[in-house]
């Protein structure tokens, strides 16, 4: 089991102290259900505060000087953060303290709390699993009968299978088909064509891992198995999760884009209905019930009224309050499985398995894991490879023993009856959405050369003969190498770096002019790793610009999202401090999932500003650096060779 679950909630509380404010304003929103308070360096701060964290409201000391108006002294008011935005925060208050507040007059203190609902779900699903030990923490051992098992499938019903999934949505490619029947084998394994259990008595079968980078499908397989389980397999309940509600939502509306009917959306109580991130219409249609207050926990006659439960992983936990027995769900598929802590992705897991089961998760161990703050809790070297919370459940089944031989080796061993044929794990490779140059340099580093472009060649080569491209001969990639400063606003722990800034401006002006483009602004992406240069940014393109729709945020906010065109700004200038930083094994420079997150968000142009002295050191942004000179796609300062 991880390390480090009991001491989460101490380090976040402590850390979540430095939020706290003293005399500080609030603003009551136009319907006046929540007040608006602005929380400095919200997004910066580590961890941050988030949806569902308790808020203590007191008035100030200072109000009753300053305003004249009469407060009761000392009376602490407990809320809750409603919705988390840029800069501040939406806080639903207790309605005495609501009637009397009045803007820019009232004055309070206020301190923040970890909403510990989430945390208590993780302990849950933990307490839960304490007697599945074994699956868990797969072994070989028995993995040959099982196999055997599967590879008896009747071959007319994976046939059966494959025709009838072309008939909805994309035709599935080869890795995608084999994923697909390799699910559908298990489901056969688990309750068969007549809806009984099967081979009781057998090993458990492992989870099943579908992984892939960026663009090759995987949700789009998901889609694919679980509309056919749910129309061939009668007997059949599937609860599916994501790891955030806009990944749940897309989910959803791809399995009623296939014809399933008896769908339901479980959302969280504290889920906003607008703000940022609203809800959208044809989500509300499938969803719990909502009462003034937020969304209703459905009681067990709900969730018996419906065959196909979508969630987040930390809500799916409303199905067992509601009293839903684990045999009632055949199976259980995460989405977005390697961005989770452990904890969190076997919180749906823990709800509804028992030795039938047919678990899948999805993902990409190459791409950003979870987000965790305590050194202790990432493991024992500080980097999550110890065995800690930032190793997700599907990395840690494909790349530590005993389990690391079931999915990596291609053969299940079975004692001494040799090998057999892998089924618990399908690897996507073919990419429909990047031109193959952006492709290149990702698939020899982090995907051992597999990736292959079947993208629109004409699409993906729409930018190729753009002006400022040192090479247009289908290499739409630029490095443009600045040698300037990283600074840091007094107060402010973030980096910016002015002449970088400068440098990502022009180009965006200058991409947004050339007409021959047919480029929109929402079509642009901007990156940068330090929420300082996000600020500059935002506030040189969206707010003397004009430019509103070109998103610019941290490498993390664009994970899961792609543009056509992607800047990437380093920010990073000092090479010593940089080294400083490599050593202690910390830094977004040192981060190999950060830089391929980055990189693989471009489809058809990708643009790198930043200071080559600074990244060099690096073995995999020296190889991004020499793949650019090499091309001759680099620009700006010169390069010494000697440099690389």
């Amino acid at each position: 089991m991880p390390a480090g679950v009991p001491c989460i909630g101490v380090v976040v509380v402590v850390e979540m102290n430095k939020h706290d404010l003293e005399a500080v304003p609030m603003t009551a929103t136009p319907d006046r259900r929540h007040l608006a308070l602005a929380v400095p360096d919200l997004m910066e701060r580590r961890p941050s505060v988030r949806v569902a964290d308790v808020v203590e409201v007191t008035y100030s000391s200072s109000a009753q000087s300053e305003s004249g108006m009469p407060v009761p002294n000392g009376v602490k008011y407990r809320g809750y953060v409603a919705v988390v935005r840029k800069d501040d925060i939406l806080v639903h208050v207790p309605q005495e303290l609501q009637s009397n507040h009045r803007d820019n007059e009232s004055l309070y203190d206020v301190r923040f709390f970890l909403g510990r609902v989430m945390e208590k779900r993780k302990h849950h699903a933990l307490h839960l699993l304490e007697s599945q030990v074994e699956w868990l923490f797969p072994s070989p051992l028995g993995m040959g009968e099982v196999s055997r098992i599967l590879l008896s499938v009747s071959p007319k019903v994976l046939k059966s299978a494959v025709e009838d999934s072309s008939n909805v949505g994309p035709l599935l490619n080869e890795e995608q088909g084999k994923a697909f029947q390799d699910i559908i084998r298990l489901t056969e394994l688990s309750i068969g064509g007549g809806g009984k259990a099967k081979s009781k008595g057998r090993a458990v079968p492992p989870p099943y891992i579908l992984h892939g980078p960026p663009g090759t499908g995987k949700t789009t397989t998901i889609v694919k198995a679980i509309c056919y389980i749910y129309k061939r397999y009668p007997s059949s309940r599937i609860l599916a999760c994501a790891a955030t509600n806009s990944a749940a939502d897309s989910l959803l509306l791809g399995l009623v884009g296939c014809g399933i009917t008896s769908i339901l959306r479980l959302n969280a109580h504290t889920r906003p209905l607008d703000g940022l991130n609203p809800v959208p219409e044809e989500v509300m249609r499938y969803s719990n019930r909502h009462s003034g207050g937020g969304f209703q926990t459905p009681t067990r006659e709900e969730f018996l009224g419906h065959r196909v439960v979508v969630s987040t992983s930390c809500s799916a936990s409303g199905v067992w309050q509601a009293g839903m027995e684990a045999e009632l769900y055949s199976h259980v598929f995460v989405d977005e499985a390697s961005s989770m802590v452990e904890p969190e992705c076997l919180i749906p897991i823990a709800c509804c398995l028992h030795p039938q089961s047919v678990v899948v998760l999805a993902g990409d161990p190459q791409q950003l894991g979870p987000v965790v703050h305590c050194l202790l809790c990432k493991g024992m070297d500080g980097s999550g490879r110890g065995g800690g919370l930032e190793m997700s459940l599907l990395e840690r089944l494909m790349t530590s023993e005993p389990s690391k031989s079931i999915y990596m080796n291609g053969l299940a061993q079975d004692g001494g009856c040799g090998p057999v044929p892998r089924f618990f794990a399908t690897k996507l490779v073919r990419n429909y959405r990047s031109h193959r140059a952006i492709l290149e340099l990702p698939s020899r580093l982090f995907y051992n050369n597999e990736l292959v472009a079947e993208s629109n060649v004409q699409l993906t080569s729409s930018l190729c003969r753009w002006a400022e491209l040192p090479n247009k001969n289908e290499f739409p990639i630029l490095f443009h190498a600045v040698d300037g400063t990283a600074m840091r606003d007094e107060g402010s722990p973030s980096f910016f770096n002015a002449e970088e800034c400068a440098q990502v401006v022009r180009y965006v002006e200058k991409l947004l002019a050339d007409q021959t483009l047919g480029l929109r602004s929402a079509e642009i992406g901007v990156v940068a790793p330090y929420r300082r240069q996000v600020q500059k940014l935002q506030h040189h393109l969206h707010n003397k610009l004009q430019f509103d729709d070109i998103k610019v945020g941290s490498v993390e906010e664009f994970q899961g999202q792609e543009r056509r065109v992607i800047i990437l700004t380093t920010v990073r200038s000092d090479p010593a401090f940089v080294q400083d930083e490599y050593t202690q094994n910390i830094g977004f420079i040192k981060n190999p999932k950060r830089l391929n997150v980055a990189i693989t968000r471009a489809m058809h142009l990708l643009i790198i500003v930043g200071n080559p002295k600074a990244l060099k050191p690096d073995a995999n942004w020296r190889k991004l650096l020499e793949y650019c000179v090499d091309n001759h796609a680099y620009v700006g300062c010169p390069l010494a060779e000697q440099q690389l």
